[in-house]
């Protein structure tokens, strides 16, 4: 990993030229194949690589296009982690919320939390009461109430606490088999109460979990906070009717 650094196109640049030496020190390239496939002259690259000539961003795009390599994986992890964090902490500001991979519903499995399958600029006042924001895509759900059966996006909120003490106004997203349920629930002692399913045939959620000794998280993965539409379109969180309540203690 690199050492975390003030973030500049230098920066990049060194880093760049460091991956392409690494590789053609393994024998994954040699200079003079590499720089045929980007289409200059092997002295050419050998005086890049020395620090003899520069490296022109042509030049760059056509390394970084060869070796398969992204900007993303020139920046230091931590360095962009805390620029995050940053942005976040900014009052009145926006912060970058992860679009979880998956879709929370019957018929899917259950979002992986540590797969983002894109970052989406939001608001921060629109959920500063949320501590571990996520936002994930919905499937019909045709044993829930209407609402839910049109929903396609949710803001989750995973912080453990709130899923810890699961406040009777509030819905949630419960893990069942694999597969994912928005629901509004009762906890009692080792047993986990869903409330509110209407389907006449039974249901794949059972009306109790019991959680035979099991902690009450491997059931609750989240709270839902909001539910709409498609959040990158404009305004997704002015959507009518689409905040939830949240339970006192997080008020």
């Amino acid at each position: 990993m690199f050492s975390s650094v003030p973030l500049s196109f230098d920066t990049l640049l060194n880093r760049l030229l460091a991956s392409v030496r690494l590789r053609v020190s393994n024998g994954d390239f040699t200079e003079r194949g590499l720089a045929r496939l980007i289409g200059i002259s092997q002295p050419h690259l050998h005086h890049i690589l020395k620090g003899m000539r520069l490296l022109t961003p042509e030049i760059g795009d056509a390394l970084m296009a060869t070796l398969a390599m992204s900007l993303m994986d020139l920046i230091d992890e931590a360095a962009l982690g805390q620029a995050l964090l940053d942005r976040q902490c900014l009052p009145g500001s926006y912060q970058h919320l992860p679009l979880l991979d998956g879709c929370l519903g019957p018929g899917s499995p259950f979002p992986d939390w540590r797969a983002v399958a894109q970052w989406i600029q939001a608001p921060s006042a629109a959920w500063d009461h949320a501590r571990r924001p996520a936002l994930v895509r919905c499937n019909p759900d045709p044993d829930a109430g209407l609402p839910l059966r049109v929903t396609r996006f949710a803001l989750i909120d995973q912080d453990e606490t709130a899923r810890l003490t699961p406040a009777a106004r509030s819905w949630y997203a419960l893990r069942w088999r694999g597969a994912g349920y928005i629901r509004q629930i009762r906890r009692e002692s080792g047993s986990i109460f869903v409330l509110g399913q209407i389907s006449f045939e039974p249901s794949e959620l059972p009306s109790v979990i019991e959680l035979d000794g099991n902690s009450v998280l491997h059931v609750i993965r989240a709270r839902i906070v909001w539910l709409g539409p498609d959040p990158r379109s404009a305004d997704p969180f002015a959507h009518p009717g689409g905040w939830l309540p949240a339970p006192a203690a997080c008020s």
